[in-house]
């Protein structure tokens, strides 16, 4: 697998687990899983972070589609160790927030403890999900 491969793999898999985390979120809230207080604490919290991971795959998008001659010259093999890396931070962050927040909709933990995870969880691979992220869809992708 190339570079522009797994970049795009990449891009899809935040894209779509960012859609359906939200999606999940409010099923779970129709569903009496969250009150709208909650809802709303919840939203405060992951809606910014995930609202930066998107705005630099959304970048890279309209810059491929206007320039798509100046993103693709990286087409070298990737590097195992980045790979595994990089599926291992994105997956236990996307995991661990889906685990969490079913874990809490269905009383197993509290909400205030969701908080606290989701605070964690977002402080910790947020900052490795932010490098990864910018070195695949940030300045150095043009």
């Amino acid at each position: 697998m190339g570079f522009d491969d797994y970049r795009n793999y990449l891009g899809k898999f935040v894209l779509i687990t960012n859609i359906t985390l939200f999606l999940l979120i409010l099923v779970l809230f129709a569903v009496k899983g969250f009150t709208s207080e909650e809802l709303t604490e919840l939203f405060k919290y992951l809606v910014p972070i995930k609202a930066l991971y998107l705005t630099a795959l959304v970048k890279f998008i309209l810059k491929q589609q206007k320039n798509p001659e100046l993103l693709r010259p990286i087409n070298q093999n990737i590097q195992p160790l980045f790979k595994t890396l990089t599926k291992l931070v994105f997956y236990v962050h996307i995991g661990s927030l889906y685990i969490f927040i079913l874990l809490s909709a269905f009383n197993a933990i509290s909400f205030d403890f969701l908080i606290g995870a989701i605070i964690a969880l977002e402080t910790f691979f947020g900052i490795y999900i932010g490098l990864i992220i910018d070195d695949l869809f940030g300045k150095s992708a043009s």
